[in-house]
């Protein structure tokens, strides 16, 4: 390549450059080749110190310099991240949004101090609720309150039948000796505390005890009356089965 057509090449370069129709990569490459022949110019120009030579030096060193200028120029411009609390910032914020707030102005609610209570109280630890026995009925007798129901029905009918009594008054037939209503509560060794809980919520007066509740009134028996069988008659005067005889009369 001649100086001519080199320095020609250069000011093509530039141009194209400037028109934004040539990439940097290929101007990097031809600035390098521009440079070297810039470099071949002055080692000449140093070496015969001819005008000519000197003036085309000039012009290559000139040329170089706005293809290096216009290089830059197109190169494109590095991007700036910002600092990722910035980026957060603008990201939460926005352009109207509200503002983090700064250290010094966030209020932390206290945490409560957990103080001492009372110890809590076990249940096993609370006295156990007293019931009293009922002391034993002085004899035998039934009471009477009328209390007759709006029925249809022409015969008395049981309603309700419970009887408190001894845990060896437990027949094996319940029904044959104390009546097909009777509802058995026993007390005894055998039977808990429980039963007495029941006593003191019938209030019952003495043992044994029984309260049977008919369409005509209810009925209180006490002593050896509440062993009777009622069935044939709820206000009639009772029966003792065999059972109960042998019981009562004979001993066991």
């Amino acid at each position: 390549m001649s100086r001519t057509s080199f320095i020609l090449g250069a000011f093509v370069i530039a141009a194209v450059l400037v028109a934004g129709r040539c990439s940097c990569a290929f101007a990097d490459d031809a600035f390098s080749d521009l440079q070297r022949q810039v470099d071949q110019l002055r080692s000449q120009q140093q070496s015969d110190g001819s005008r000519e030579t000197k003036h085309i030096f000039e012009k290559a060193r000139a040329e170089a310099e706005a293809m290096k200028q216009a290089i830059d120029a197109k190169r494109p411009t590095p991007t700036t991240i910002p600092a990722v609390d910035e980026v957060v910032r603008t990201h939460v914020r926005g352009g109207d949004g509200i503002p983090f707030l700064k250290p010094e102005e966030i209020y932390r609610e206290p945490r409560p101090i957990s103080t001492p209570g009372p110890e809590s109280v076990m249940v096993e630890d609370l006295p156990a609720p007293q019931y009293t026995k009922p002391p034993r009925c002085e004899r035998g007798e039934t009471k009477r309150e009328d209390r007759p129901l709006q029925t249809n029905d022409t015969q008395e009918r049981v309603l309700f039948d419970k009887l408190y009594l001894p845990e060896e008054f437990v027949p094996v037939d319940v029904a044959e000796v104390y009546g097909v209503t009777a509802e058995l509560h026993p007390y005894g060794p055998k039977s808990g505390t429980g039963v007495y809980m029941r006593m003191s919520t019938d209030a019952v007066p003495c043992l044994p005890y029984r309260m049977r509740v008919t369409t005509q009134g209810t009925y209180y028996d006490r002593g050896d009356n509440a062993f009777k069988n009622y069935d044939k008659k709820p206000s009639g005067r009772g029966e003792f089965s065999k059972w109960i005889q042998q019981k009562l009369f004979f001993g066991k």
